[in-house]
């Protein structure tokens, strides 16, 4: 299963460049899964933008594979990161995942 991040405020397209700045840990984790693993990274919308994710009921069914283009690591243990969607994909299963938040196939 590849690692998820939820995108609260951002939606990613193919094509499309961001600018994020990854605060909560789960997401950092998820972020450093896929650099020491390169498993395919997938961006998918929360459905919610006034919480952080805790439920796969929480994010969309559908999202974007992504590229990581930089990362640059903060003294506070944040990630400043610039991030390209590749693919749109329809996210056929999404788990829990006690280390990195979400995890999901596509």
């Amino acid at each position: 299963m590849n690692p998820v991040i939820a995108m609260k405020e951002e939606i990613l397209f193919p094509g499309k460049i961001l600018n994020l700045h990854v605060v909560p840990v789960e997401k950092v984790m998820s972020i450093e899964r896929h650099l020491a693993s390169q498993e395919i990274l997938l961006a998918v919308p929360q459905l919610s933008t006034t919480n952080h994710a805790s439920a796969p009921e929480e994010l969309a069914t559908c999202g974007c594979t992504a590229e990581i283009l930089k990362v640059v690591r903060l003294g506070d243990g944040t990630l400043q990161i610039l991030i390209e969607g590749k693919q749109r994909v329809q996210i056929v299963r999404l788990e829990r995942d006690n280390d990195i938040g979400f995890v999901g196939e596509f």
